[in-house]
């Protein structure tokens, strides 16, 4: 797949003091440090699939139980399940690697050791979840693999452009993350393959504190906004490309409502993951991401 190139522009903070100065932020930075795992070693690579090839549930693809799915022969529910779950698996590890350099962005955007220092480590932490992932689909798929959708292309253009960390953190820890938790939880409880399984559960950990960053960093910054930034109104022209996601039309004001603690787990709450979505939510568990009409791509080994 060719690269992405994507213009930005922001100013690096460098920071002179390094003790503690936002005490909850040094502690999720202590927590990121106390529970990093490895991919090599701590997956169960070599254990083994599922009898019958299936990787998720029936259940999850969306012509389940339709006239079309009864139609199909077992060898096509198969394969079908397996491309449903790589095409899922190719918008996660897309979105890994947005992640990876929005954080690494934040690095230098940050100010105070606390929020550098956790950036850091959800850079390694984003880096290790596109290592597993595409692992999973080279070994354990075969290489299948799609492209990265076009309104997953639109969001990160919009996070890796913006000079905003605030903005950064809303759009990626609020909201592109609350779309893959969702993903990642459904996965874990219904795969069959127990490789999958695992490395969605370690996902989860991290995703966890990943959003306790936006939980804590954020309050501050929505208490002291305007009336105006509070709705939205004081972006310039460009963030028009956060409005034509249709599953987040107004990122700030998701972001504040969340901070107003109109949602489970405002500012300084615990992550708690949500409960599994229903069937009829699972028919689009990632907002408006296209679904796999692309065609998919098999990498060499």
């Amino acid at each position: 797949m060719k690269a992405l190139a994507i213009p930005s522009s922001f100013t690096t903070t460098f920071t002179l003091e390094y003790g503690v100065s936002e005490a909850d932020l040094r502690r999720l930075y202590e927590n990121a440090k106390r529970d990093q795992w490895n991919a090599s070693r701590d997956i169960p690579w070599s254990a083994a699939p599922s009898s019958d090839g299936r990787v998720i549930a029936d259940e999850l693809i969306d012509v389940y139980g339709s006239p079309l799915w009864e139609r199909l022969p077992e060898a096509e529910r198969v394969a079908l399940n397996r491309h449903i779950a790589a095409w899922r698996l190719s918008v996660l590890m897309h979105g890994e690697q947005g992640a990876l350099l929005a954080c690494s962005q934040m690095v230098d955007i940050v100010e105070g050791a606390d929020a550098k220092f956790f950036q850091a480590t959800q850079v390694v932490d984003e880096a290790r979840h596109n290592e597993v992932l595409s692992r999973y689909l080279t070994e354990r798929l075969d290489g299948l693999t799609y492209p990265m959708p076009a309104n997953e292309r639109d969001l990160f253009d919009s996070i890796l452009s913006e000079s905003r960390w605030y903005l950064k953190t809303i759009a990626l820890q609020l909201v592109a993350e609350t779309f893959a938790v969702a993903l990642f939880k459904m996965m874990s409880e219904s795969a069959r393959d127990p490789v999958l399984e695992a490395i969605c559960k370690r996902i989860l950990l991290d995703e966890s504190r990943h959003m306790g960053f936006g939980m804590l960093s954020l309050p501050r910054v929505v208490n002291e906004a305007s009336p105006a930034e509070r709705r939205g109104q004081a972006l310039p022209p460009r963030d028009g490309r956060f409005q034509r996601l249709r599953a987040v039309p107004q990122v700030l004001q998701a972001g504040h409502a969340r901070l107003d603690g109109r949602e489970p787990g405002a500012a300084g709450a615990p992550h708690r993951p949500r409960p599994a979505p229903s069937r009829e939510a699972r028919r689009q568990p990632a907002g408006e991401l296209s679904g796999p009409t692309s065609s998919p791509s098999r990498r060499v080994r």
